[in-house]
């Protein structure tokens, strides 16, 4: 306000001080010219040798300085000197160039109006000595209203800035406990103007956070209470694997001291637990696996995902009893199928060597004999499934991966079984071929396919037709019959094991209820997938992937699927 103050005076003061001079200047040429139009009147009329009297009695009346001109510019009389100039000067031409001029001396002392006086130019000289007083004296008076006007903005700009201060110091204060945490504060502006609304938009806006707050803060503490609830042990980790944080049962579920902050290399070593979050972190990917080297003695099954922000939420549920049991159902079935292998053996060569006795056995015998050989047989292929599925499960039996030409791996278990289809007179067609290497195990895979095809030749009818075709990153390999096909309620379990969908027919034809389930855990150990499509009276089609040899992981994660039981 003083910085305006001062430059609207200074401008004020150049502003007055030309309009000013510039109002003197023109009173002063007005009252000049009047004066000279009746002196110019008697000029006018008198002689040459009248005019230096009567231009001294003229000065002295009107108390200005007269001087008499001829047309041609010579000066004729003068009322301040006796000596007459020749010469016209440069004031003299103007005059005679423009009648009634306004001229002012070269010093800027006098002021001179020129008139016609008949044959001669009269001109009239006033003194402007008075006119800088008179502007001294406006600008005195300016300089002291200025004076006082500063005095009065200094007083109310300072009031005015001084509560201004105090308003913003209140809001920088209020700005402060807001960043503190402290969502209670308030600036309680109750005075009117635009400063007030915005303290009043703060005080607004600080209630809005502060209930949001309060609901994040109890939302937090009911989800706590949740995860602190639960049987599993859950870990939240932050985008660099650091523990964020943890409920109550991951302490003694780990048997360490979990503090967050901490690595979660240096409190867990488990490289599958690892593995499952870093691909939660760097590949924002969900996963499962289990996990046996987390605490002495005790399997969890780990579930990691990833969660907003780029951290992860790691979930551990104790499988060690499921794990227990699991291993001692398997170790049950290959004691057992172990155990009745040599019964079963003996059973079916004492049956076999008794039949081939054909002069002493009637009839009746020979029919005994045969419905033994028979189930004995039967018994002996499903000991044999359920040791083939027991080294599966239990990782024993081992994949061998090397790339196959896909085309090759269909013809093989195609040659393999076509002796079987002659017998039955089913045709076997090809359908369209990939030479695309797929990473598998040459045996096992056709095991699956023989497994299919002899399905197909039980069940189907008509003819079959066997195809492998390249999708995406995958061979999809398919066996179709088209037979009466598997009604759609039936589709989702006919891989579990020993289920049938005609029991009946099953058992007449020798089936163990075990080919596919051991077909989907080698698919599954292979990294693909397994299932079947069907139509009521139009066949079944059952399809597996493998992946390519070109983008087939050679990680421990490709080995450990082919290694374990999935």
């Amino acid at each position: 306000m003083v910085v305006v103050l001062l430059l609207a005076a200074a401008m004020l003061d150049i502003a007055q001080q030309n309009i000013l001079r510039a109002s003197l200047v023109k009173d002063l040429a007005r009252s000049l010219t009047a004066t000279a139009q009746p002196i110019a009147l008697q000029i006018g009329s008198a002689t040459p040798a009248q005019l230096p009297p009567l231009v001294r009695e003229e000065a002295a009346r009107s108390a200005a300085e007269v001087r008499v001109y001829s047309r041609q510019g010579i000066l004729l009389a003068d009322s301040q000197s006796s000596t007459l100039s020749a010469a016209p000067s440069r004031d003299v031409e103007q005059m005679l160039a423009h009648p009634r001029a306004v001229t002012q001396s070269r010093d800027g002392a006098m002021l001179g109006v020129a008139v016609p006086a008949g044959a001669y130019i009269l001109e009239l000289r006033g003194p402007l000595h008075h006119i800088p007083g008179t502007m001294r004296a406006v600008r005195s008076s300016l300089l002291w209203a200025t004076l006082l006007a500063l005095l009065l903005a200094i007083l109310v700009s300072s009031l005015m800035a001084d509560r201004f201060a105090r308003r913003l110091a209140q809001i920088v204060a209020f700005a402060h406990r807001l960043a503190e945490g402290d969502f209670s504060a308030r600036i309680g502006e109750e005075s009117a103007g635009d400063l007030a609304t915005v303290a009043r938009a703060l005080d607004a806006t600080a209630a809005r956070v502060e209930t949001v707050f309060r609901q994040l803060q109890e939302s937090r503490r009911e989800m706590e209470t949740v995860l602190d609830s639960m049987e599993e042990a859950v870990i939240a980790v932050d985008p660099n694997s650091r523990v964020h944080w943890v409920n109550r049962r991951v302490n003694s579920a780990l048997g360490v001291s979990v503090r967050p902050g901490a690595a979660l290399v240096q409190i867990i070593r488990d490289p599958e637990l690892l593995a499952a979050v870093e691909r939660a972190l760097r590949l924002r990917e969900a996963s499962v696996t289990r996990a046996h080297a987390v605490a002495p003695g005790k399997v969890f099954q780990v579930s990691a995902a990833p969660m907003l922000g780029g951290s992860a939420v790691v979930v551990l549920h104790d499988v060690t009893e499921v794990a227990r049991v699991e291993k001692t159902r398997r170790d049950f079935i290959a004691n057992v199928s172990h155990e009745l292998r040599t019964p079963l053996t003996s059973i079916s060569g004492y049956a076999e060597t008794m039949l081939e006795d054909r002069g002493t056995l009637d009839t009746q015998t020979r029919e005994f004999l045969s419905i033994i050989a028979r189930n004995a047989a039967r018994m002996t292929r499903l000991t044999d499934d359920l040791l083939t599925l027991a080294r599966i499960e239990s990782g024993e039996n081992k994949l061998q991966l090397r790339p196959i030409p896909a085309a090759r791996l269909a013809r093989e278990a195609a040659a393999l079984f076509s002796g079987t289809l002659l017998d039955r007179n089913l045709p076997l067609e090809y359908g369209p071929m990939c030479d695309d290497a797929v990473l598998a195990d040459s045996d096992a895979i056709v095991q699956v396919l023989s497994n299919l095809l002899e399905n197909a030749a039980k069940y189907g009818g008509g003819k079959i037709l066997v195809g492998a075709r390249r999708v995406q990153n995958m061979v999809q390999f398919s066996v179709q019959d088209f037979g009466g096909g598997i009604p759609s309620e039936h589709l989702e379990r006919i891989f579990e094991r020993f289920y049938r969908v005609d029991k009946g027919r099953s058992r007449e034809s020798g089936g163990t209820g075990l080919g596919l389930s051991i077909a989907k855990h080698i698919i599954r150990g292979h990294g693909g997938s397994i299932w079947a499509e069907s139509e009521l009276n139009h066949g079944s089609t059952f399809c597996f992937t493998l992946p390519l040899a070109a983008s087939a992981e050679p990680s421990s994660d490709l080995e450990n699927s082919a290694n374990i039981a999935v």
